[in-house]
């Protein structure tokens, strides 16, 4: 029965949770998601009129996307929606798109704006950018859009079912994502707390910032725990969330690995890097996104290029196991920082195919609990020697040794205290 419980149970749930995953029906699959190719031309001077903005719109070739490479300047595009059967709409997917604001490109009558806290007209926002619900659609449509950071510009047609199965979808997955990781870290937290661990609040505190980092690159972090932030919170948010998720691993890093990071000299590399971390949450908190992004990214590399080759050097000289499973969780984290840098610096997207913050937080997560699972088990079993020599010290020891209870009963006796006292038979707690 144990054998069952502890073992077949789990490994059953594991086998058919991943059957359901490979070869089971998918109640959230949708399709008919289309991209439309589009005209794009970037405002340089203040106050284009929606015509003028056409024209030059126009004179450009048609292409299915457009990247910012962190310019704040508005872009205006232009595209014709495919005529399809039934009710459609029209998504404009991009994270970092801060409003967007339509017209009728035949009229220029406007059909609807909206930024990330209100909507009006036929336009709102959806999922993680917005969606125009104008029924039915114009032959084109003429848009202007700003955007904050890495932004990539497509359009998306969709059939208005399978756009609304695709929200349950989004909010499904947002949800999944959340719940889990912080039912870990409140786990991690009450387990810590009650066996006065400091070091495993902190890894409570990095997977719920892992979480955040994680739904930033999916799109999920315009909401927490279902509640929408204030758009105005929204660019700082980010910002700070990066920087204490990158302070809260330089501690965990330094917690983890403390003594072999003394024995390879590496103390005043992360003394640097300990000082840099208050500068840099105060850079979060006053600079605007635009100008805070690069500097993240350069510091970032830098800082986590320094911990991955002492990761290594650990590993190569002490052969250390927590080391191993931390350089897995930092190789993760690091090339898909370097993937997020090269997409929004060289317009190379089809690295975000690949590996994306999104993945690399679970995994990084999995790897990172298993380091500190490591050093538990490390730490369990240093427990263990040094009571198995103190039991052995005090069964050793010539001079008489003894505990007892609140009645006079002995609760221990060491055998130099039974020979002088002639014990013959010793029971705990009875034996007077």
């Amino acid at each position: 029965m144990k054998f069952f419980s502890y073992y077949l149970i789990p490994l059953g749930i594991g086998l058919i949770s991943l059957i359901a995953l490979i070869f089971w029906h998918d109640q959230y699959r949708t399709s008919g998601d289309v991209p439309l190719s589009m005209h794009v031309a970037v405002e340089t001077k203040a106050g284009l009129a929606p015509g003028a903005a056409l024209a030059r719109a126009r004179a450009t070739a048609l292409s299915t996307g457009h990247d910012t490479h962190l310019s704040e300047a508005p872009v205006w595009f232009a595209f014709e929606p495919m005529p399809r059967a039934g009710r459609q709409v029209v998504e404009f997917p991009s994270r970092h798109a801060l409003d967007v604001a339509c017209w009728d490109a035949a009229s220029l009558a406007p059909v609807g704006s909206a930024a990330r806290g209100a909507g009006s007209g036929s336009l709102l926002a959806s999922k993680a950018g917005f969606v125009l619900t104008l029924n039915p659609l114009p032959s084109e449509l003429l848009c202007r859009a700003r955007f904050a950071g890495p932004a990539r510009l497509s359009v998306l047609q969709w059939p208005a079912d399978q756009y609304e199965l695709s929200v349950e979808q989004y909010h499904r997955k947002s949800g999944l994502l959340d719940g889990g990781m912080v039912v870990l870290a409140l786990f991690i937290l009450i387990t810590a707390l009650i066996n006065h661990q400091p070091l495993y609040v902190l890894f409570a505190g990095w997977l719920v910032l892992n979480l955040r980092v994680a739904a930033l690159s999916a799109g999920w972090d315009i909401q927490w725990l279902g509640q929408t932030i204030p758009s105005d919170w929204l660019l700082r948010s980010r910002s700070v969330t990066i920087t204490l998720y990158g302070i809260a691993t330089l501690t965990l890093y330094q917690a983890l690995l403390k003594e072999n990071i003394a024995a390879l000299r590496y103390v005043l590399p992360f003394r640097i890097m300990q000082w840099l971390c208050m500068p840099m949450l105060a850079a979060a908190m006053f600079l605007p996104y635009g100008v805070y992004l690069p500097l993240l990214w350069g510091i970032t590399v830098g800082c986590m290029s320094v911990m991955t080759v002492g990761l290594f050097k650990i590993i190569a000289e002490s052969r250390n196991r927590v080391a191993s499973w931390f350089a897995a969780s930092f190789a993760v984290s690091f090339m898909a920082t370097i993937a997020e840098v090269a997409s929004a610096a060289l317009g190379m997207r089809e690295l975000l195919g690949i590996i994306n913050s999104v993945t690399a937080a679970l995994a990084s997560s999995l790897l990172a609990a298993l380091a500190v699972a490591e050093q538990m088990r490390i730490e369990t079993e240093q427990r263990q020697a040094a009571q198995q020599q103190l039991e052995h010290a005090y069964q050793a020891m010539p001079v008489g040794l003894f505990t007892l209870d609140m009645y006079g009963h002995f609760l221990s006796v060491n055998p130099a205290l039974q020979k002088m006292l002639g014990i013959a038979s010793f029971v705990p707690g009875r034996t007077a």
